[in-house]
C-alpha cells in the first residue's frame, strides 16, 4: 500500500469544482427528479475512489506523453482517465500525479490536480502547481 496525499488547491479548488459540476448535473438529471446527486455517487465519489485505487496500485495511470511540446512541465507525472460508471463515451476527467520517491519504488502517490480535460483545464492547472518536491515530513 502507498501513501496517497492531495495537493492542498485539489482539496480546496478542484473537489470544490467536481462537487458544483456533480450539483449541475443532479439538476439537469430526470433520473434523480433533480434531487442532489450523493457525492459517493457522483463525480466527486469517483475521483476519491480513483485517487484509493491508486494507494493499492500507483502504476494504474499512464505516464505523461505529452504532444511536441505541450505541457511539457509534467514529463515525470501520471494520469488517470475516469467518469461516472453509466458514462458512455471517452472519459470527461484526468487526476494528474506524482510518485516519489520514483517511479521504481514509490512509497508516495502526491495528487497534483483533478477535473476535466475540456479545454486541457486539468493539465494546465497541474502545470501552474510545478515544481513538486516531495513534499511532508
Amino acid at each position: 500500500m502507498v501513501r496517497v496525499e492531495l495537493d492542498p488547491q485539489v482539496k480546496s479548488g478542484d473537489f470544490e469544482r467536481l462537487k458544483t459540476w456533480d450539483g449541475k448535473q443532479s439538476a439537469r438529471s430526470e433520473s434523480t427528479g433533480g434531487k442532489p446527486i450523493e457525492l459517493k455517487d457522483g463525480i466527486t465519489g469517483q475521483a476519491i475512489r480513483v485517487a484509493r485505487l491508486l494507494g493499492a496500485d500507483p502504476f494504474v495511470g499512464s505516464p505523461w506523453e505529452g504532444r511536441d511540446d505541450e505541457f511539457v512541465e509534467l514529463t515525470g507525472c501520471r494520469r488517470v482517465y475516469f467518469d461516472l460508471d453509466a458514462f458512455n463515451g471517452k472519459p470527461r476527467f484526468r487526476m494528474v500525479y506524482r510518485l516519489f520517491p520514483d517511479e521504481d519504488a514509490p512509497d508516495l502517490v502526491w495528487v497534483i490536480a483533478v477535473g476535466e480535460r475540456a479545454n486541457m483545464a486539468v493539465y494546465t492547472a497541474a502545470v501552474t502547481r510545478l515544481p513538486i518536491r516531495r513534499p511532508g515530513p
